[in-house]
């Protein structure tokens, strides 16, 4: 028998060693003043009700983002992106698994999470969906001043 696909475990078992890194653990390194200055901050309160974007102007449909944003912390904050699943067939960015929440609550991230056409769509032939999300990713950077992220 198959053991069930643990989505939540994977997850942890690759954002873990990042978070380890960039907060100075790991790596047989002692933790110094300076690594610790610079490990992020988690807290602050993820907004409830997202702001939607559309990443490309006079796009299609469904070239959208929705942005939860942290308050309550004083500095910009990282931004975790939700690309969500359904092999490029269907899903919605609504569909946010709970983990992705606490993990952005507990590390201090901001949530930002996008539709793309699907495959299925005549006028997204392949590679354009994944034109879509990387388009997505630009708008993010581009914008990040005015939005408040990093």
């Amino acid at each position: 028998m198959v053991a069930p696909f643990n989505f939540r475990a994977i997850l942890l078992a690759l954002l873990a060693p990042s978070l380890l890194v960039s907060c100075g653990g790991g790596g047989g390194s002692e933790t110094t003043e300076s690594t610790r200055l610079s490990c992020i901050e988690g807290g602050g309160q993820l907004d409830t009700t997202p702001q939607e974007f559309r990443y490309v102007p006079n796009g299609e449909e469904r070239h959208v983002l929705d942005l939860y944003l942290v308050r309550g912390l004083s500095e910009q904050r990282p931004t975790l992106v939700w690309i969500h699943g359904g092999g490029w067939f269907f899903g919605d960015k609504s569909d946010i698994p709970d983990i992705v929440f606490q993990i952005a609550v507990s590390a201090g991230f901001n949530v930002a999470s996008l539709n793309y056409r699907y495959a299925s769509d005549e006028n997204a032939p392949w590679p354009s969906i994944v034109h879509d999300v990387k388009a997505a990713i630009r708008w993010l950077k581009l914008n990040s001043e005015t939005l408040g992220i990093s």
